[in-house]
């Protein structure tokens, strides 16, 4: 999600980074682009990083308690990411 809000910014202030009196090369809108570009990079392998450690943290707690599955969990509950101890993020 957060990703998708900082494209649209992007998107929308991109156009005016553009300027007239730098034409034909545009440096500033070349530069503009490639610093959005490299901070969607930067924030989708944090992402990453982020999702990985917190599989690895309900991997060590399962391991820890043993691999009970309790029935409120099997049965499809509807519970969040953060309430569900067997959830794991698909990568």
């Amino acid at each position: 999600m957060c990703l998708e809000a900082l494209l649209t910014l992007f998107l929308q202030i991109g156009p005016h980074a553009f300027l007239g009196e730098e034409a034909p090369l545009y440096p500033t809108g070349c530069k503009l682009i490639l610093a959005c570009s490299v901070t969607q990079m930067v924030l989708a392998i944090a992402l990453r990083v982020l999702l990985i450690s917190r599989n690895k943290k309900r991997d060590a707690a399962a391991a820890a308690l043993g691999h009970e599955i309790d029935q409120e969990y099997a049965d499809g509950a509807d519970l969040t990411d953060f309430e569900n101890p067997h959830f794991r993020y698909v990568l």
